[in-house]
């Protein structure tokens, strides 16, 4: 059988992919959102052998891999993948760890402190059992995000263990970019909200730079709810069809679009109904009793309220179509 990988940015593969290659396509799914990335390493993954020696290796195919399934397929699939990563994660203490510490961040979003801190717990104790030098950067990550809501010093001390593990030049940018977000993250709970939008601009940069849509998403839904920045917002409505509705920034996304539904004023309203019948601001302006200057400003105001690039009033009407049904039944 040939598997044709020639529309991926990865070398085509003829024949089975290896191992190094699907770690590649995993990889490549979990940052681009491609399906055809996540539905080859999907159906391959378990028809490659993996040696006892390759277990680490197949554990972080299967941990990128979940990853990419939870923001395409749903939280629900993407559990099943993280299943099996816990399988593969066996007798390696720092894998185990890294799982506990992902299964804390789960049980911490659905509410249940106990349980997420329970995890936590079992993920330090795992961790800390290893040499820390040899514990994979995204591990010791993960690790600090879990940490966050129970323990911010052993969060700011897993941050920089990553650093230390491996020089952060040799870091892929995924690693750079996830490393700043925690950062964000951190500073966020410590009450300093410049420093972390500071992280997190610069943790956008990096990703929108190498093409990783995934956190760009994320980014943008960590600085939409921390500045009400409206391109930031954009940028994740913009890729959100890439997106599993059940995710938790396109839900997030779905709430904001919400508010700014019915953040409208009456100004407003009135405006934006006139711009979506063609009116120019001089004729709105003609109509209303407003001034032209005036009906600038209010127009202006739309196109931040709905998150779109003041280019052109296509953009605007067409973005504010999707809040149509929300006006109507407010």
């Amino acid at each position: 059988m040939v598997v044709s990988l020639l529309t991926l940015s990865v070398p085509p593969v003829e024949g089975w992919p290896t191992h190094d290659e699907l770690l590649a396509l995993a990889q490549h799914a979990r940052v681009t959102l491609d399906r055809r990335a996540l539905c080859i390493v999907h159906h391959h993954i378990d028809d490659v052998p993996w040696s006892q020696d390759e277990a680490l290796q197949l554990f972080l195919t299967l941990m990128r891999l979940a990853f990419a399934t939870t923001s395409v397929e749903g939280e629900e699939e993407g559990v099943l993948v993280f299943a099996r990563a816990a399988l593969a994660a066996s007798g390696n203490a720092w894998a185990s760890g890294y799982v506990e510490a992902m299964k804390s961040r789960v049980y911490f979003a659905s509410g249940e402190r106990i349980a997420a801190r329970t995890h936590f717990e079992a993920a330090v104790d795992h961790i800390l059992s290893v040499d820390p030098d040899t514990i994979c950067p995204d591990a010791w990550l993960g690790l600090a995000e879990a940490s966050i809501p129970f323990d911010l010093d052993f969060a700011g001390d897993a941050v920089r263990k990553s650093e230390s593990t491996r020089a952060a030049s040799h870091d892929p940018a995924v690693t750079r970019s996830h490393r700043m977000v925690i950062r964000g993250r951190l500073a966020e709970a410590l009450g300093q909200r410049a420093d972390a939008e500071t992280h997190y601009r610069m943790a956008w940069d990096v990703a929108r730079a190498d093409g990783d849509v995934r956190t760009g998403i994320v980014i943008g839904v960590q600085l939409g709810l921390l500045t009400r920045d409206g391109s930031a917002w954009s940028y994740v409505r913009e890729h959100s069809r890439l997106c599993h509705p059940s995710w938790w920034p396109i839900r997030a996304l779905a709430a904001e679009d919400m508010r700014r539904a019915f953040a409208m004023t009456p100004a407003q309203r009135d405006v934006l109904a006139r711009i979506r019948r063609g009116a120019s601001n001089r004729a709105i302006a003609a109509e209303t009793g407003r001034s032209v200057s005036r009906v600038r400003d209010i127009v202006a105001e739309l196109f931040d309220l709905f998150g779109v690039q003041p280019r052109t009033r296509a953009a605007l009407v067409t973005t504010a179509h999707r809040y149509e049904p929300i006006n109507e039944s407010a």
